[in-house]
């Protein structure tokens, strides 16, 4: 694939996400109740609180409503959102996220030296990128700390060893997926093991039999 043509149809496929984003309809009523009604509640405004986040006994985390809430300070104090306002902007956070997607692929790629526009090409055409990772779903948060994670994993090299910075974001990033969602752990232990194995550790030269 040409590289013209492989800009053009990513360019394309980044605009649908976009637009799908910004579509009114919703997946699945979770979207609302994971993330943009305790969101709202965080900023003023009127929102039905679900079950899962009461006071006294939350069962979800507070944090992915409070990552999506900060387009919506700066929108609350100019004036009083509207219902499609308040909903585009709880799901740019998952929008922007979602293209950290593509340049973590993008960086994978180039670690271990696989065609990069075939891979991102395929990764912006899926449906689950284009239909659940720009919405506000916990599981799109889950899938951007995963992705990131293993981008910043796979950098170090032999001749570029992991810095203490790099090492400090990989463990916010593990720590975020984790707190975020609970089976972030069973997804980053296989393949996180696989990748500082792979790409952490210097070649051990084999000694002769």
């Amino acid at each position: 694939m040409r590289r013209p043509t492989a800009l053009s149809a990513y360019a394309a496929l980044a605009l649908l996400r976009l637009l799908l984003t910004l579509a009114p309809g919703y997946v699945h009523p979770d979207e609302f109740f994971q993330v943009v009604e305790p969101a709202a509640s965080l900023v003023g405004l009127r929102a039905s609180l679900p079950w899962e986040f009461e006071v006294e006994r939350p069962i979800r985390s507070w944090l992915p409503a409070t990552l999506a809430a900060w387009p919506l300070w700066p929108l609350c104090k100019w004036r009083a959102p509207g219902t499609f306002e308040l909903l585009c902007a709880a799901r740019l956070p998952s929008c922007l996220l979602s293209f950290a997607q593509d340049w973590a692929i993008l960086s994978l790629c180039r670690a271990h030296g696989l065609p990069a526009a075939h891979h991102l090409l395929l990764h912006a055409s899926a449906w689950p990128t284009l239909v659940f990772g720009s919405r506000t779903f916990t599981n799109a948060l889950e899938a951007a700390a995963l992705a990131l994670a293993l981008a910043s994993a796979a950098a170090r090299r032999e001749d570029r060893p992991l810095t203490s910075l790099r090492c400090a974001c990989l463990g916010a990033l593990v720590g975020l997926g984790c707190w975020v969602r609970f089976t972030f752990a069973l997804f980053w232990l296989p393949l996180g093991v696989a990748s500082w194995r792979g790409e952490g550790h210097p070649q051990r030269q084999q000694r002769p039999l």
